[in-house]
């Protein structure tokens, strides 16, 4: 998983919420989570400002992302 999948699962097992409640606080379906877990796919756009939006402790980790692209630190 690379950093921005791993930063979000923290997120989901620290609020105590499942994917499905992960997405819809992100505005995203679940199975765009559950891909993105997966390595299925990569964050777009929209889900990228979703995170900062919606979780904004995770915008350094988005930012890094933005700059690194799929990392695996």
């Amino acid at each position: 998983m690379d950093t921005l999948t791993v930063a979000l699962e923290r997120i989901r097992e620290r609020d105590g919420l499942s994917v499905a409640a992960l997405a819809r606080r992100l505005g995203v379906g679940h199975s765009t989570l559950i891909m993105l877990r997966q390595g299925k796919r990569h964050p777009g756009e929209k889900l990228l400002r979703a995170i900062m939006h919606n979780l904004p402790e995770l915008t350094p980790v988005v930012l890094h992302y933005l700059q690194n692209g799929h990392d695996t630190d």
